[in-house]
């Protein structure tokens, strides 16, 4: 599950530094629930991070979580729904079902040596002007940028012919990328269906709470002491 943690409608307004503290206490949240329900899952990375043309640049929390596809889209929702993330993705590569296959594109050093945070974003930077339909996220390991085509809409392009040439011309230290062509499944709650996943999850009790936090938060925003408000 790749969750994020920016609401959706304060998309494109904040910079990764002024969101990591809050994204990883929300992650680590997130493990606590999911151990108190005695959830199995794995936190494979609580600091990745993606750009797409929706959301811009934002951390999200990749978690593998092994349970029944129900409670997943569950939780999935639950969580987007506490958040305020207009969907949660969730990668279904080894599990049976039936999702669709898109392609995606994974960029790395030739050297395979890992990639800093800066470095990577310069990679996503450098094809999102070209690509603006592909969604770039870094792998769980540190050591690529992963570029995603969803929607299946660039099945023509191949690494070789059209990538490659741009990372070859890349101007960042004369730095030697490679880049291969994959195949991956992955399926979408988005907020349109939280209730509807959340329900047949059983996992209605959380939603109210949630709510409930929520409208008292809307209702009564906390008060800034005289310390916070000169931070």
């Amino acid at each position: 599950m790749h969750l994020g943690t920016v609401p959706g409608d304060m998309a494109k307004k904040l910079t990764l530094e002024q969101t990591k503290s809050t994204h990883t206490k929300l992650i680590n949240s997130v493990t606590k629930f999911l151990e108190s329900l005695k959830i199995k899952h794995e936190v494979l990375d609580r600091e990745s991070f993606s750009y797409t043309n929706d959301w811009g640049v934002e951390f999200y929390g990749c978690l593998l979580i092994t349970s029944t596809r129900k409670l997943v889209c569950g939780f999935g929702a639950l969580f987007g729904l506490a958040f305020r993330q207009d969907a949660v993705g969730t990668f279904s590569c080894f599990t049976n079902d039936n999702d669709p296959v898109h392609g995606f594109f994974l960029v790395s050093r030739s050297s395979g040596s890992p990639m800093k945070t800066n470095e990577a974003l310069n990679i996503m930077k450098l094809i999102h002007p070209c690509f603006p339909d592909l969604s770039a996220q870094r792998d769980p390991l540190s050591t690529a940028v992963e570029f995603h085509d969803y929607p299946n809409i660039c099945q023509s392009i191949t690494s070789d012919n059209v990538l490659q040439p741009i990372l070859d011309n890349n101007p960042f230290n004369y730095l030697s990328y490679q880049s291969d062509k994959y195949g991956a499944k992955s399926f979408l709650v988005d907020s349109d269906h939280y209730d509807e996943a959340i329900n047949a999850a059983g996992l209605q009790s959380y939603k109210f709470l949630i709510e409930m936090v929520q409208e008292h938060a809307k209702k009564y925003p906390k008060r800034l002491t005289h310390q916070e408000s000169e931070v």
